[in-house]
């Protein structure tokens, strides 16, 4: 007679266990682990070594030959690969290496704001794909890590215009060290693609401005005192917008170098003043 009563029973308490299990911690725990890092949980940043550029660019929109149609296009990217090869060639002269020039102008402004940082001159990265870096390989006790990577590089003369001006636009991330999780994220862009002037655009001077590529590569020392005032700019930036958005400097300023504990891909970057 009381049997089906306590199937009843036995079956309301089985329903009453899986819906707490349902509503328990362990989907508040997800939930908070998804949560991104906040701002002001970051008191030490690991700074990434910034690479040199893929290659240089040296472009001309405004010339005649893309009017002759395909044939007169196709002139004219061959005659920019060519000047593009040149520019390199100016860099070297010059020993002008914009990636270790960018990251020691980080590494000033941040000291200078009395940020905690760590210094990555090498890290893991992929072997197919060296701009995709193994960020789960990294020993680092920094909070979160500061990537800048040299997105274009060049000189420019678009078709409305009649001068060669320097380009030279970055990609910023912060990002959380234990799940990557993008505390920041920033395009900054210097010279001929700066409309306004702002932290996000950044004209340049237009004594950087030229006739003709000729002109430009007479000019080293100007063309590359040019793409610096660039990388300075560009690195008061990226700290004035770390602390725009939260991200205070730690009560103990320390900058420390040092490599990762793993296996590391070889930046191939070396000059007199390597960070």
């Amino acid at each position: 007679m009381h049997i089906p009563f306590l199937r009843r029973l036995g079956a309301i308490a089985m329903c009453s266990i899986v819906m707490a299990a349902c509503t328990s911690n362990p989907s508040k725990d997800v939930a908070e682990e998804e949560q991104p890092l906040s701002p002001a949980a970051i008191h030490k940043i690991a700074l990434i070594r910034v690479l040199n550029p893929v290659e240089l660019t040296a472009e001309n929109r405004g010339g005649p030959l893309p009017l002759l149609g395909a044939v007169g296009w196709i002139a004219q990217r061959h005659i920019n690969a060519n000047r593009g090869q040149f520019l390199e060639q100016v860099f070297r002269n010059q020993a002008f290496l914009p990636g270790d020039e960018l990251t020691n102008a980080l590494l000033a402004e941040l000291r200078d704001k009395g940020y905690s940082i760590e210094y990555l001159r090498t890290v893991p990265r992929d072997l197919e794909d060296p701009s995709d870096i193994l960020f789960d390989a990294i020993q680092t006790d920094a909070d979160a890590f500061l990537v800048v990577e040299l997105d274009e590089m060049g000189i420019y003369s678009g078709v409305t215009s009649t001068k060669f001006m320097p380009r030279l636009n970055v990609d910023v991330e912060l990002l959380g060290r234990i799940d990557q999780s993008e505390v920041f994220s920033q395009s900054i862009e210097y010279g001929v693609d700066a409309d306004e002037h702002n932290d996000e655009e950044i004209p340049a001077d237009p004594k950087y401005a030229y006739g003709s590529f000729g002109e430009a590569v007479e000019h080293q020392t100007d063309l590359i005192e040019g793409f610096r005032r660039g990388i300075g700019a560009i690195a008061a930036s990226i700290v004035r917008q770390l602390r725009e958005r939260g991200v205070d400097a730690g009560p103990v300023p320390a900058i420390t170098a040092g490599l990762s504990g793993h296996a590391a891909h070889d930046d191939g970057q070396a000059s007199n003043d390597s960070p």
